[in-house]
């Protein structure tokens, strides 16, 4: 599970400065490829880069099982303090991209000790989740006839929800948001596409019940993430049995 210390932005003066010191030469992934990064300013940011720069003794690092596209976005994130990618684009693609990115620069971050950086990504992560939710209720959308042709939801995957609550701790709101985007993909009377997660995520089933209790009215429920109330069309009881 993720630190549950929160990263600490830098200023741009604080940034600049360590950019400009000695480098570290790292070799990553099978094919070695090349980076020449600020030494102070990795080892300011990763206490596992700092490790291993140490031990190293001011020679090259071979990161040889890297992923060089997850480390891509970390080296991204040190030198600019983005995420590549995130938010390039409002199409359907667009917006999946975003979360890929922005969870693949989650992992990154857990792996090289960075501290809890949830506040980073959950203004895209939310504005994509969403922006993939007005798709899905857009009937005259182009992009939906596209993606349903090429097989890509039009929401949250499986594997999101359990990226993000295998490596965020209980209280996170990156967990809500996970939550909110699957009952907004689902409604209320198609969480059974969740039984896998709701059996085998900790936290998730109980999270996702109070999402669905929270949105509803005699008649109709809140969408959690547009807050557009809809039509209720299950009764409550069959949607909370497992609460």
């Amino acid at each position: 599970m993720a630190s549950c210390t929160s990263y600490k932005m830098m200023s741009a003066a604080e940034r600049n400065k360590m950019l400009s010191g000695p480098r570290t030469v790292l070799l990553v992934g099978p094919n070695r490829k090349y980076y020449g990064l600020p030494t102070q300013l990795i080892c300011r940011m990763s206490p596992h880069l700092a490790r291993l720069v140490a031990e190293s003794k001011g020679q090259k690092l071979e990161l040889l099982k890297e992923n060089v596209e997850e480390f891509n976005v970390l080296v991204e994130f040190m030198l600019r303090g983005v995420i590549p990618g995130a938010n390039a684009k409002r199409s359907i693609e667009g917006n999946k991209s975003t979360i890929d990115q922005c969870l693949r620069f989650l992992e990154s971050a857990y792996k090289y000790q960075i501290g809890d950086v949830s506040d980073v990504v959950f203004e895209p992560l939310l504005k994509a989740f969403l922006d993939l939710t007005n798709h899905k209720y857009r009937n005259d959308s182009n992009d939906m006839k596209r993606i349903a042709k090429s097989g890509i939801r039009c929401g949250i995957e499986a594997n999101d929800i359990e990226t993000i609550f295998e490596l965020c701790p209980p209280g996170n709101r990156l967990r809500t948001l996970a939550t909110q985007a699957a009952l907004s993909y689902s409604g209320p009377e198609g969480v059974n596409i969740w039984d896998e997660q709701m059996e085998n995520v900790s936290g998730f089933a109980t999270e996702l019940m109070d999402q669905v209790v929270a949105g509803f009215s005699r008649h109709s429920w809140v969408e959690p993430l547009t807050k557009i109330a809809r039509r209720w069309v299950e009764p409550l009881a069959k949607i909370t049995r497992r609460h």
